[in-house]
C-alpha cells in the first residue's frame, strides 16, 4: 500500500511567512544556480509581494502546499486578464 501523498494548499497570510522561509532554506540548490546565493535574505517576503508590473496585489493567490501538516512547496498564481477584443 502507498502512503498518503495529499498535499493540501491553503492561502498564504503574512504570518507564514517563517514557513515560506523554510520551504526557500530546502531550495538551496535553486538559489544558487538563479539568484547566484545560497538563498536570500528577504525571500519570503519576495514570494508573498512579488507581482509583474502593472499588476495589482489583487491579481495574485499565493499558497503554501502542506503535506501532514508540513510545509513541502509554494504555489503563486497571477490573474492575467485578456485584454478587451476591439
Amino acid at each position: 500500500m502507498q502512503d498518503d501523498i495529499t498535499v493540501s494548499l491553503s492561502p498564504v497570510t503574512s504570518g507564514d511567512l517563517s514557513e515560506i522561509d523554510g520551504i526557500f532554506d530546502d531550495l538551496t540548490n535553486y538559489s544558487l544556480r538563479v539568484d547566484g546565493v545560497s538563498k536570500r535574505s528577504n525571500a519570503a517576503h519576495e514570494f508573498l509581494n512579488a507581482l509583474p508590473p502593472g499588476f495589482e496585489p489583487r491579481h495574485k493567490y499565493a499558497f503554501l502546499a502542506k503535506r501532514g501538516g508540513v510545509a513541502v512547496g509554494l504555489l503563486d498564481i497571477v490573474e492575467v486578464v485578456p485584454p478587451p477584443v476591439v
